[in-house]
This record gives C-alpha cells, sequence and structure tokens, in this order.
C-alpha cells in the first residue's frame, strides 16, 4: 500500500526493512532532564533501534502504568511542553540523529497547543502537525483519538498534507468493524496492543490466557483505557485478526522486557515496541528519590547522569536490536 507519493523516514525504513524485523524503543521527552532527550535519542540510534517513540507527557495519561506515568509526571515538572520537544528533536537532528520519531502522546496537548508564546488561542491541528514536521518528527500515535470524531478527520488530513504518519493503536477487545476502520486510517503501519490495561504488565498474560487471572481489586481505580482487564487474551489469535485487517507492517508492543520476549513476540509481527523496561533502564542509574531532581543538580551532575543513563540505555539497545539476526 503506498501512501500519496509521501516522503518519510518511517515509510523510508518500512521499504526498504527487507522481511527483517524492526525494534522501536519508547523514551518520555524530558526524562530524567530537559537536557537528557537528545543524548538518549543518540544512544538509541547508536544501538541499532530503527524507529524511536518520543512521549509526550501528559496529566492525565488513559494508557501509561506507573513507570511511564511517573516519568511523566517529572518531566513536566522539569518544564517540558510542546514546544521544548519540537526544540529537542530539533538538536538531535542537527546533532546527526537520523532515525524516525514518533511523537505518543494525547489529544488534549495537541489541542492546546500554541506555536507562538503567549497567544491567546491554541493553533489549529494543522499548526502543530506542520511544527512537528518542521522540527524533525516524522509521525503520530495519539492514544485517546477517536476514529469517528471530526478531529479525527482534521488530525488526519493535516498528517497527509505534511507528510507525517499516523499510527492507530489496535485493542485486543477491539470491535472487527472497529479494527477495520483504524487500520484504513493508519499511515505506515499499526501498533497491537499486546493486552487490554496498562503498558508494563508482564507479556505472558498475552500467550497463556488460560492462566489470566479474573480479579483485580483495585479495578474500580483503573482508567478506562482497561475495561476488559480481566479477560483472558490470546495475542496469536489477535494478531492474525490484525492480519486479516490490513496488509500493513504490524508493530506489539506492551508488556515486552526482555531479549525473549522480543524474540516471541517478533515471531507473530514485524516490530517490537518497548516502552516502561527502558524507562526502567534509566531508572536503575538515578537516585531512588527523584523529586526535585533536576533542580537538585549541578550541571556537572546532569552531565554524569545523562551519560550513565545514555551509556545503559545504548547497552540495553543493543541487547535487544542483536537478537534481530534470529530472524535472518
Amino acid at each position: 500500500r503506498t501512501f500519496f507519493g509521501m516522503s518519510n523516514r518511517i515509510l523510508d525504513v518500512l521499504e526498504h526493512r527487507g522481511g527483517k524485523k524492526l525494534y522501536c524503543p519508547f523514551i518520555t521527552s524530558g526524562f530524567p532532564t530537559i537536557k537528557a532527550t537528545v543524548s538518549l535519542l543518540g544512544a538509541l540510534q547508536r544501538g541499532g533501534a530503527d524507529i524511536v517513540e518520543l512521549g509526550v507527557p501528559f496529566s492525565e495519561p488513559q494508557a501509561d502504568g506507573p513507570v511511564i506515568q511517573a516519568s511523566s509526571h517529572l518531566s513536566i515538572q522539569a518544564g517540558t511542553h510542546m514546544k521544548v520537544i519540537f526544540a529537542s528533536i530539533r538538536e538531535a537532528r542537527a546533532k546527526g540523529c537520523h532515525i524516525p520519531i514518533i511523537l505518543m502522546g494525547y489529544l488534549n496537548p495537541i489541542l492546546q497547543y500554541r506555536s507562538v508564546e503567549g497567544q491567546s488561542q491554541p493553533s489549529t491541528v494543522d499548526q502543530y502537525v506542520s511544527d512537528a514536521k518542521e522540527a524533525g518528527a516524522d509521525g503520530f500515535i495519539v492514544v485517546d483519538l477517536p476514529p469517528d470524531d471530526p478531529s479525527s478527520t482534521e488530525f488526519l488530513a493535516a498528517c497527509k498534507k505534511h507528510s507525517m504518519c499516523f499510527i492507530p493503536l489496535l485493542s485486543p477487545t477491539t470491535t472487527p468493524s472497529r479494527l477495520k476502520k483504524l487500520c484504513q486510517l493508519a499511515i505506515g503501519f499499526v501498533y497491537a496492543v499486546s493486552q487490554t490495561g496498562i503498558t508494563g504488565r508482564d507479556l505472558t498474560r498475552s500467550f497463556n490466557p488460560e492462566k489470566e487471572t479474573k480479579t483485580d481489586s483495585n479495578l474500580e481505580n483503573r482508567s478506562r483505557f482497561e475495561s476488559g482487564l480481566h479477560q483472558p487474551l490470546d495475542l496469536p489469535s489477535f494478531i492474525g485478526r490484525v492480519r486479516d485487517a490490513t496488509n500493513l507492517p504490524v508493530a506489539v508492543g506492551f508488556g515486552i522486557k526482555t531479549r525473549d520476549d522480543f524474540v516471541k513476540v517478533c515471531k507473530l509481527a514485524d516490530m517490537g515496541v518497548i516502552g516502561s523496561q527502558c524507562v526502567r533502564v534509566l531508572n536503575k542509574e538515578l537516585p531512588k528519590d527523584k523529586t526535585g531532581l533536576v533542580k537538585a543538580l549541578s550541571k556537572e551532575e546532569e552531565d554524569h547522569y545523562i551519560l550513565k543513563i545514555s551509556d545503559s540505555l545504548e547497552r540495553y539497545t543493543r541487547e535487544i536490536t542483536d537478537c534481530k539476526d534470529i530472524f535472518n
């Protein structure tokens, strides 16, 4: 399937992958500090990542587990907002980062985006997409963008206009008709969520539905994204349904932590996405109490931590990307 003659880094990677499996890690922009983002993008590229998801921090995430939620909270505390994120991408590109970058987040920051400091009204969706393109981003995942809403039509039109990819999230509980509709909206590839619920949970529940627990004392406190959390899941069957609905490449995420997880998922999918575990890798090199971390650090201390977390993330990325040879 071609996309309107678009020129885009994501489409280039997909077109030239030659059947190889792809790795797409996630980091939260502005975590643990705003300055760290550029260095971490470089570390992911050196480690062999094919595409990167750059998380846009939001105060009310629906799909994020506690690890990513905490990183978003600290990022917001550090002063991260959309223009800061665009500046980080721009700087990373200037320093030689060439891998595709997907902005992953929620609809509200897009609708509240202001392209000019101090302007009274939010900018148009088209302006947001245009500014993201100019900064060096290549596509979007918008967790809570409803396919039937006018905002979805407007957003997709802007993506096509500015040659940006749009990657829909597909849940195991998505109805067949909605699944087909979401796949038709996709520009680039589709992202199949390995399980209902939030990020960072155990992947084994997606391959062993008979072991799935049906009780959860905290269900009443979960977000609406987790409806159906206690239902048995069957990832192979779900990926089969996605394959029937689209001929686009299929990425799978939520719950992948190890090389073995990545290999297991990529026997079914074209791409594995790792989010919470990447953030955990960074957390291991940081103080346990991160409250006020940014303000407490001197420039020398911040540079020290950035070097440590960048090295750790690059090593972890290599652990994952080295196992892609299994599929060749």
